[in-house]
């Protein structure tokens, strides 16, 4: 797999800051070198916060690329906890919408989605050691997630080797191809065929499954680092 055909696309906010630049350098050290860092501030000069200065200061120099946005003014709710969806998933599947539509435009093969708080493991390139349009690696939980994996209904029958296809994994390890990626994009509501409320994990996957029969598929040896615990104010319910 020739790395100059992959995006590697950053997703990092004020909240997860501290962890950036251990995210950033463990994909340099996996030999990545276009890495598009998609950062959500909160002033239209990001030059204004204390959090938008150490940005600035600190990993500026490292992505090849830098988007940096914010929405206020556009319906911003005030963050509470991680289930305020309107709050919490929003500006989620805007920056990963922001990342395909640049993925596409300069015509990359893959994107690959790695959160700033999810540090890659030295052996993340097995990951494209198949011909899967919609695949990533293992994120394990944090806080009150801890004892599982971010990985929906994995079908243990149909697996291939290292590979098993699941309902949903993490979009902290995410890899599209453009067959996909071009044509879809992330939002958070409702799967086809059901009215339960769904974030945009399980829903890329759900259209992908229903729009183009793409099955998502985790390798379970490529096990990411998760960094950070659950803030008292964020513990999921």
């Amino acid at each position: 797999m020739d790395k100059s055909n992959i995006l590697v696309a950053v997703i990092c906010c004020k909240y997860k800051l501290p962890t950036l630049n251990q995210c950033l350098k463990a994909i340099k050290n996996a030999g990545f070198t276009e890495v598009l860092l998609n950062y959500e501030g909160h002033h239209t000069d990001f030059y204004n916060t204390e959090e938008d200065t150490f940005l600035v200061k600190q990993v500026i120099d490292e992505p090849k690329y830098l988007q940096v946005w914010n929405w206020q003014g556009a319906g911003k709710v005030a963050r509470e906890f991680d289930q305020h969806q309107a709050a919490r998933l929003t500006p989620i599947c805007m920056a990963r919408n922001m990342c395909l539509d640049f993925a596409q435009h300069k015509e990359f093969e893959w994107i690959f989605f790695c959160d700033s708080d999810c540090i890659m493991p030295k052996n993340v390139m097995e990951i494209f050691d198949s011909p899967y349009k919609l695949k990533g690696g293992l994120i394990p939980g944090r806080g009150v997630h801890s004892h599982v994996f971010y990985y929906e209904k994995p079908d243990y029958h149909n697996e291939k080797g290292d590979f098993v296809p699941c309902a949903n994994g993490s979009c902290g390890s995410l890899a599209i191809h453009k067959d996909l990626f071009y044509r879809l994009r992330f939002r958070w509501g409702m799967p086809i065929g059901s009215e339960q409320i769904s974030s945009e994990d399980p829903l890329f996957a759900s259209d992908a499954l229903h729009i183009f029969g793409e099955k998502w598929w985790v390798n379970r040896q490529v096990r990411y680092t998760h960094i950070g615990d659950l803030a008292e104010n964020e513990t999921a319910r």
